[in-house]
């Protein structure tokens, strides 16, 4: 058997650790400096840095037409970032949930889940790429708000120690390394499992999906890690977002996206999860140990369906 696929796997496994390493120190950095806080980057540029992976394999799936890939890549990775990492993280930490989070982010994330199921049931068109772009003008725009109205509080800064450039490069640096880390992931992963035989749409709910929810896990256990509860919950709401709005919204625009109707209870699966991490944030505005197994538990139980089904 061919051991390259195994030995990139475990050389990427280590470099997307690194990277997530950079990437969490400079954005709690940069939240410093501008005067915002951690959330907002959490929610933004961590988690489009973490979702660049999705982005990548989903573009190049556009172009070769290959929409059970592109589709289930997102469902996939939205639904293991909640059940998977959410899951994993909250029974080593306790995730702490900010009020503005529960408030407007998961809603949000449900609604673009919700929007996502009903303009795909026949096919993602350039127009349907075109309403979830506007849904994700909205979003940013709120967040631009958002973010002026924390600066206008007045944290207290000392700019003068902080060297905007040093802490630009190992953002930058960072998501590099996630991306080029989690393309090669993918890249084994998807050799290693069509070695073993499985379909295109198992191996996107769970092969790709997995590779490219690596950065959103190492990102959320570093960030938990070193206290960063704000990074780590907007890592993974804003990466779900930006998902669907962006990534789908790109891919579709690229090429139409067909859609297969057995894939619409993997859909109904991303939208009960994201209904539960709302249910279980708002309870005590944090995710508990015992939510986190019952999160893991459901996805458990997803997984053995989709490999029955395959």
């Amino acid at each position: 058997m061919n051991l390259i696929p195994f030995i990139v796997l475990i050389v990427s496994f280590l470099a997307i650790i690194k990277s997530a390493d950079w990437l969490i120190d400079a954005s709690s950095a940069l939240a410093l400096y501008l005067g915002i806080s951690p959330l907002i980057v959490g929610l933004t540029v961590v988690a489009f840095g973490t979702s660049a992976p999705e982005a990548s394999v989903n573009i190049i799936a556009s172009f070769q037409k290959k929409s059970e890939i592109v589709i289930g890549n997102i469902t996939g990775s939205n639904i293991i970032n909640i059940g998977i990492v959410i899951g994993i993280t909250s029974l080593i930490y306790t995730i702490k949930a900010d009020w503005s989070v529960i408030r407007v982010d998961i809603p949000f994330a449900f609604i673009s889940s919700a929007a996502f199921i009903l303009l795909v049931v026949d096919g993602l068109s350039n127009k349907d790429g075109l309403i979830l772009a506007i849904l994700l003008f909205i979003y940013l725009n709120y967040l631009w708000l958002t973010s002026k109205s924390s600066r206008k509080k007045g944290n207290d800064l000392n700019r003068q120690s902080m060297d905007l450039i040093h802490i630009l490069f190992y953002l930058v640096l960072g998501i590099i390394g996630l991306v080029i880390s989690g393309y090669y992931i993918v890249d084994a992963s998807v050799k290693i499992a069509t070695l073993l035989g499985f379909s295109q749409a198992f191996i996107g709910l769970t092969v790709v999906a997995f590779g490219t929810s690596l950065p959103e896990l190492i990102t959320c256990l570093v960030a938990c890690h070193k206290k960063n509860d704000d990074i780590a919950v907007g890592n993974i709401i804003g990466s779900n977002i930006f998902n669907i709005l962006f990534v789908l919204s790109v891919s579709s625009l690229i090429s139409p996206i067909a859609f297969s109707s057995h894939l619409i209870i993997d859909l109904a699966f991303m939208l009960l999860f994201t209904f539960l991490l709302f249910i279980f944030s708002y309870t005590h505005k944090k995710i508990s140990r015992l939510e986190g197994f019952v999160l893991m538990m459901l996805y458990l139980f997803y997984f053995v369906f989709i490999y029955l089904r395959r």
